[in-house]
């Protein structure tokens, strides 16, 4: 994975006391991520875009993901990994590496769920606008995040959250000069079609027959990894 892909991943997973306005931030937040769970089907088309600063306007790489909620279980792709989370089983398969990561009982951190944010980030109103909350995160002391800071744009009338830009801790190296990049996600909605059904069965990544794991046949070449 590229370095927009490995950042976003990392945000996903590493996702007190305070002013009312921090308070009232910390409520909006904990809300769209109640009325996500809530919806028995959702899906949303996400565009990814990393720049070279804080306040660049230089792309450093551009493309394209999706998240769908269907039928229980939870899916989305981010460029060539795809994540699943079943009831009893969480998969991530890496198409570009051809290896498939099956955890029974595994938990898969939701993109969209800002609780796991809320416990090592305050929370306080940005500059809104009157449809749509501007939530800011920042870290509530000295860590080793890599995320220094995370906007969110929640909109007023259904809670639904249309963009997030997070701000990278630290420098890399990007065209022979070091840059504190920064990742702008924009979430669309995107109507759910037949061909969604595969994505969230069980069947179309593997099959269990008593301890014995057996990927589908279109993994027959990927690596498969238990844990």
């Amino acid at each position: 994975m590229k370095f927009g892909t490995k950042i976003y991943a990392i945000c996903l997973f590493v996702l007190g006391t305070g002013s009312v306005k921090a308070q009232d931030a910390r409520a909006v937040l904990r809300k769209a991520s109640q009325v996500l769970k809530s919806k028995k089907e959702v899906s949303y088309n996400v565009q990814y875009t990393s720049f070279a600063g804080i306040d660049s306007k230089e792309i450093m790489e551009n493309y394209r993901g999706m998240l769908l909620k269907k039928d229980g279980v939870t899916y989305y792709k981010i460029k060539q990994t795809e994540v699943v989370s079943f009831s009893d089983y969480a998969v991530k398969v890496s198409n570009d590496e051809r290896a498939i990561q099956i955890t029974k009982n595994g938990k898969v951190e939701q993109p969209i769920d800002f609780e796991a944010y809320l416990t090592v980030f305050d929370a306080r109103f940005g500059k809104s606008t009157p449809d749509v909350w501007v939530c800011e995160l920042v870290p509530k002391k000295v860590t080793q995040l890599p995320l220094g800071k995370a906007v969110v744009y929640i909109n007023k009338k259904d809670y639904s959250v249309t963009r997030q830009i997070l701000y990278i801790a630290n420098t890399i190296e990007y065209e022979n000069r070091l840059v504190q990049p920064r990742l702008e996600v924009v979430l669309s909605p995107r109507k759910i079609v037949p061909a969604d059904n595969k994505l969230v069965q069980k069947s179309n990544y593997f099959t269990v027959s008593g301890n014995d794991i057996r990927l589908a046949k279109r993994f027959i070449k990927y690596k498969l990894y238990k844990a």
